[in-house]
């Protein structure tokens, strides 16, 4: 039985117990099982098993705050899964989750990132004209977001086309794009004019969908679940269907009069073949020739051959075809790789093929022999982001592939990623947690690995213990680890964090998704969710319960706010633990996963993103809107009026959440410069501005979100630069009112 077949198995089950009580536990196996299938395909999965996952094609991004008091996106590390991979030149185009990396290729040997834009969802296409790359999303703001590239080290966002999308294709100023959903009746193929980059408009549509798309001249090919259409596009504002061919196409690629596709066998995902089409009446296209059991996620055509990524369920094995005789496709070469390729692009200038790979990122191949493909390298690997942690100005984050990245977040408007520990060889690390110079995670299996972050450069693991269970969460306090498994919970002592010793635990029937820790108390997640009094260390006792099924769990003071499995956010009294008692309720969106709690508001993500609840009474939540993210938002954590949200494949996002009286004027005059960054100076207290010219500085006040006048001094640095002693504040939303020159200016910044 080939691994699809059994990864789509694991979705049915996961499906299956969904249809019993949709939560976190089986959301999170769903996700897990379906990461073997293109995201241009999982829809098909799904919809066949009765299920849609809310907002995967969403059009539009969800913000529906009365005013603009809601959180507000401020930065975004979105490294996840690569499925895509395009060039130009020496430059290279790697989707990695919801982010671009912009590559330097003229030294293969020393490739170099240049810059890495962040998309507002899941990035399943790419390709680039001219001075422009255009980035297909599929989730959050779906739609095309065109970027000047002029300068590749400095991209700039110039607009976006808001539409449901599965995969698109440009041709000299159109963009050709197709989406692919479960009701037949949404599904449309649209034609935009992209002549002016900063205004795209709409041309034409027609009620065709598919999962894949190609074009050749004015032919436009559609990949769908049953048939391979063909559609006439030689007047753009009047596309419409002329052909058509049998069978369920899970790539294509066009040139000319030939179309190069994969044929997959629904029912068996074992059997699969390349074939090749005439297109010369794209009424009627004729299979010329094909190869049986050959076949690819992705086509790159150059000359006469066909460049083919491996596909999963064919071993991962990267291909060469000659297609110089159509009626006779010829296999010359192929290598085996280490991953699962999803894209393929080609150079051939220099020889090279390079391969998209979920989680191994970029994948070089040497092809001077076609007949012996060698693989080189792999780099800029990622994966699934599970968890986060952040202590101070820096985000532990934890996840399948990547294991545990450390993330700069001093400047929440660009956190950097400065190390990590572990990887794709190595498992995952499902939950997270750190203090000062030592970081926990999960690691794969059942065991507990203690990191040393002394120099978050390079991360050196410390020591471990066998934790007996894999852990899904755990909450570092003093000098204790506790930790949440499937059917235990656990204490840890880290008190020397190089030996860490399981010094408690108890029983904990059933799978876990989540815990906190109030005082003594630890609630965890479970079926019910449980509370464990850990007063004494050593042993630790279930003493209440509450019969909800939840995915995350918050408590403050007497009070335990939990997202139930469906559609609600409860309110629960703990004031007694042995017998807590129902104390109110809202809506929630759907598949309420994890909560946390700001300074007067709960935050509840969804499988479309984050509700808002504002808190004027503690058991009387009222929601005052929704944000959307970029993919399915997952554990959430609150940290110094920021709230961190992982996003699975999407990587982390970072929301600023405090809502402020203080009138905030744009100050263009006034800027942070790279010599600022960090807010600075953590190390040595200070924070730098620098103007565009010479200025001077009557008055300087410092102001917290409540207008208070916080303690600082400032000194001049220079004739356009002024330094502010920042040492003492704690995190939070700060505002420099300066007087220049008789002018008042406000800046903002944020002290993490």
């Amino acid at each position: 039985m080939s691994k699809l077949v059994v990864a789509l198995f694991g979705a049915a089950i996961a499906l299956t117990a969904l249809a019993r009580e949709p939560g976190f536990r089986e959301f999170g196996i769903l996700q897990d099982s379906l990461q073997q299938v293109h995201p241009r395909l999982r829809n098909r999965w799904l919809n066949e098993r009765g299920l849609e996952i809310p907002g995967l094609n969403a059009p539009l991004p969800r913000t529906d705050f009365d005013s603009d008091s809601g959180p507000a996106l401020v930065g975004k590390w979105g490294r996840g899964p690569s499925v895509e991979v395009t060039g130009r030149d020496s430059l290279v185009f790697l989707s990695l989750g919801s982010e671009v990396a912009i590559i330097n290729f003229a030294n293969p040997d020393s490739p170099e990132v240049l810059s890495e834009p962040q998309a507002m969802g899941l990035v399943v296409q790419a390709a680039v004209r001219d001075s422009f790359l255009y980035v297909g999303c599929m989730t959050g703001a779906a739609g095309i977001e065109i970027w000047n590239i002029a300068d590749p080290r400095d991209p700039v966002f110039r607009s976006r086309v808001l539409t449901r999308l599965t995969d698109f294709c440009i041709q000299d100023s159109f963009a050709y794009v197709t989406s692919r959903t479960s009701s037949p009746s949404n599904d449309t193929f649209k034609v935009f004019n992209l002549a002016d980059p900063a205004n795209p408009m709409l041309t034409g549509f027609c009620r065709d969908s598919g999962a894949a798309i190609t074009v050749a001249g004015n032919t436009v090919v559609l990949g769908d679940w049953d048939n391979l259409f063909t559609l006439d596009v030689s007047d753009p504002a009047h596309p419409h269907r002329v052909g058509s061919y049998p069978g369920w196409a899970i790539s294509v690629a066009a040139r000319g009069n030939v179309c190069c596709a994969t044929f997959s066998n629904s029912s068996w995902p074992g059997e699969y073949r390349f074939t090749v089409l005439d297109l010369r009446n794209p009424a009627s296209p004729i299979a010329l020739g094909s190869l049986d059991s050959c076949g690819g996620e992705d086509i790159y055509l150059a000359d006469t051959l066909a460049f083919l990524s491996g596909t999963y369920y064919g071993g991962h094995v990267f291909r060469v075809l000659s297609i110089g005789d159509s009626t006779q496709p010829r296999h010359i070469g192929s290598t085996s790789t280490p991953g699962e390729h999803l894209g393929v692009w080609v150079n051939r200038s220099t020889q090279e093929a390079l391969v998209a790979d979920r989680f191994w990122g970029v994948t070089q191949i040497d092809i001077a022999n076609l007949a012996s493909p060698v693989v080189d390298t792999s780099l800029l690997g990622a994966g699934i982001a599970y968890d986060v942690c952040v202590d101070r100005t820096l985000a532990y984050l934890g996840g399948s592939s990547f294991g545990m990245s450390i993330i700069d977040v001093s400047i929440p408007s660009s956190p950097v990623e400065l190390g990590s520990i572990g990887g794709y060889r190595n498992g995952m690390a499902r939950a997270v947690s750190a203090r000062d110079s030592f970081a926990y995670m999960a690691w794969a299996g059942s065991w507990l690995k203690v990191v040393s972050v002394a120099d978050p450069y390079n991360p050196v693991e410390a020591g471990d213990c066998d934790l007996f269970n894999p852990a899904v969460d755990m909450v570092l306090h003093d000098s204790f680890l506790y930790v949440a498994e499937d059917n235990r919970f656990q204490v840890v002592n880290v008190a020397r964090p190089r030996q860490p010793v399981v010094v408690g635990s108890c029983g904990l029937p059933g799978n876990s998704g989540a815990m906190c820790l109030a005082d003594t108390l630890a609630f965890v997640t479970n079926w019910p969710l449980k509370i464990v009094n850990v007063a004494n260390p050593s042993n630790p006792l279930i003493i209440g319960s509450i019969p909800v099924s939840s995915s995350g769990v918050a408590v403050r003071d007497t009070f335990a706010y939990v997202p139930y499995a469906y559609d609600t956010l409860w309110v629960y009294s703990v004031a007694s633990a042995t017998a807590p008692r129902l104390l109110g309720f809202a809506p929630a969106g759907v598949w309420p996963w994890d909560v946390a709690l700001g300074e007067s508001a709960a935050y509840v993500s969804t499988s479309t993103g984050v509700d808002v609840f504002e808190l004027p009474e503690p058991a009387r939540p009222v929601r005052t809107g929704s944000i959307t993210t970029a993919y399915h938002a997952g554990r959430l954590e609150y940290a110094g009026g920021l709230l961190y949200v992982t996003m699975w494949d999407a990587g982390v996002a970072i929301y600023e959440t405090v809502s402020t009286g203080i009138s905030e004027r744009k100050a263009p005059e006034c800027v942070p410069t790279e010599q600022t960054p960090r807010y600075a100076g953590l190390v040595t207290g200070t924070l730098r501005l620098q103007f565009r010219h010479d200025v001077t500085v009557r008055g300087i006040k410092l102001l917290d979100t409540a207008g208070r006048v916080a303690e600082t001094s400032f000194r001049p640095a220079g004739r356009d630069i002024i330094e502010l002693r920042v040492r003492g504040l704690v995190s939070g939303v700060y505002f420099i009112r300066l007087e220049l020159d008789g002018r008042p200016l406000t800046v903002r910044f944020v002290r993490p």
